[in-house]
C-alpha cells in the first residue's frame, strides 16, 4: 500500500560540504518507514530554489544533486508538498571538505560521519563520546607519572604519643587529690591530770548555780515591784 501522508516522510541527512568538489556530490536524505509516493513533493533551499521529487520509495533515499545546490554556511532544507512544509532542517555550517554530514539524531540535528543512504550512526558516535568522557573523568587531575607516597606513619606515633601525656597528666592529677584527701591526724591530747579536771568542774558547777540564783533573785523583784503597782 503506498501513502502520501506528509507524517510518513522526514529529513534525517545533509551533505554540504563532501570531500572533493561540491558541484555533483552534495546530497540530502529522506526517510518512510512505508512505500511513500513522492509526486508531488519538492525540496527547496535557503535561497528559495526548488528540487522536484518523484517516484515511489521505502527506507532511506539519497537525493544527490547534479551541481552545487546548498551553500556551506546559513543553509537550510525544506521539504514541502501539495498542502505546504513537511519538514524542515536547522540552520547548517560546514566549512571542511570530509565525509561528516548533518544527520538527524533523537529529534536534534549533530555533525557526525556520514552514513549516506543508512541509518545514522548516533549510537556509535555517542558511546565514543561517552567513552571519551568516562577515560577523562578517571584520569587525575595532575597526572605526573609518578606513584602517591605512602602514607607516612608520624601521625599515629604523634597520637599515641599524646594518649602517653594524657594519662601521665591524669595519674599526677590523681596523685594530687589522693594526697589532699589524706587525714591530716593531730597529736592526741595528752591525759590532764583527775584533780584538775574534778576542781574545774566544781568551779563550773558554782559559777552556774549563782547564774541560777541571781535570775532568780531578778525575777522576785520583778514581781514585787509589779503587785506594788496593783
Amino acid at each position: 500500500m503506498v501513502t502520501n501522508l506528509s507524517s510518513a516522510i522526514i529529513l534525517t541527512e545533509v551533505e554540504l560540504n563532501p570531500e572533493g568538489s561540491d558541484s555533483g556530490n552534495e546530497w540530502v536524505e529522506i526517510y518512510s518507514s512505508e512505500d511513500f509516493n513522492l509526486n508531488g513533493t519538492y525540496l527547496k533551499n535557503k535561497d528559495e530554489k526548488k528540487y522536484n521529487l518523484t517516484g515511489i520509495f521505502r527506507g532511506y533515499l539519497v537525493i544527490q544533486f547534479e551541481s552545487q545546490w546548498l551553500d556551506n554556511s546559513n543553509e537550510s532544507v525544506y521539504l514541502f508538498d501539495s498542502e505546504g512544509l513537511i519538514d524542515e532542517t536547522d540552520i547548517f555550517q560546514d566549512s571542511d571538505n570530509d565525509n561528516f554530514a548533518w544527520s538527524l539524531c533523537r529529534g536534534n540535528w549533530e555533525f557526525i560521519s556520514s552514513t549516506k543512504g543508512a541509518e545514522n550512526n548516533c549510537t556509535i558516535e555517542q558511546n565514543n563520546q561517552s567513552e571519551q568522557n568516562s577515560t577523562q573523568e578517571d584520569l587525575p587531575e595532575n597526572n605526573t607519572g609518578q606513584e602517591e607516597p605512602p602514607t607516612e606513619e608520624p601521625e599515629e606515633q604523634t597520637i599515641n604519643e599524646e594518649n602517653q601525656n594524657t594519662e601521665i597528666e591524669f595519674q599526677t592529677i590523681q596523685q594530687i587529690q589522693d594526697k589532699n584527701n589524706e587525714k591530716i591526724v593531730l597529736n592526741p591530747p595528752k591525759k590532764q591530770d583527775a584533780n584538775n579536771h574534778s576542781y574545774e568542774t566544781k568551779q563550773e558547777n558554782f559559777r552556774l548555780l549563782v547564774s541560777y540564783a541571781f535570775s532568780l533573785l531578778c525575777v522576785m523583784i520583778i514581781i514585787f515591784i509589779s503587785f506594788r503597782k496593783l
